[in-house]
């Protein structure tokens, strides 16, 4: 298992949005204005949006043509070896995924502990959990921009939803 994040890589970006979106990003867009205590107040609408989302899968589209698709799975480790992994969602629902060598783990997988789950038909390509940052990865080549992105949400009550967003190329 890898270390640390590559720099730039915008799944990250794109899974964090997707959580957002489940939690309610109208929280976050009602806090934007100008100053130290607006941002502050992002900060924690945003921290309050992401608890509240459990489950995202996310359909992407770059300018060039290349697609990419992924889920995002919230929740507190509740087994782990160095091949697997398995959490329950704040909505009841166990999730396990496979580790490999290639996995990038940032932070300390503890068992009882929350985690932050990428993966791709059932095998983990990232996983964020509390702890330090142990190693800096070099920064990742440039991708192209995406400008389609589908994300389909499940909430910690249940409650499920879609949104689409499009950018210009």
């Amino acid at each position: 298992m890898k270390t640390g994040w590559k720099r730039g890589y915008k799944a990250l970006a794109v899974a964090a949005a997707a959580l957002v979106v489940a939690g309610g990003a109208v929280a976050v867009a009602g806090a934007a204005s100008h100053g130290k205590a607006a941002k502050t107040a992002q900060r924690h609408a945003l921290k309050r949006a992401v608890r509240a989302g459990v489950h995202a899968y996310v359909s992407l589209v770059r300018a060039d043509g290349s697609t990419d698709s992924f889920a995002v799975d919230r929740g507190r480790v509740t087994a782990s070896s160095p091949t697997s992994l398995t959490l329950v969602r704040p909505d009841g629902k166990t999730v396990s995924v496979s580790l490999a060598s290639t996995t990038i783990v940032r932070g300390t997988v503890t068992v009882g502990r929350g985690a932050l789950v990428f993966s791709r038909n059932g095998a983990a390509f990232r996983v964020a959990a509390p702890g330090p940052r142990t190693m800096q990865m070099p920064p990742a080549a440039a991708k192209s921009p995406i400008v389609h992105l589908q994300v389909s949400f499940v909430r910690a009550d249940g409650s499920t939803g879609t949104v689409t967003i499009d950018r210009d190329r």
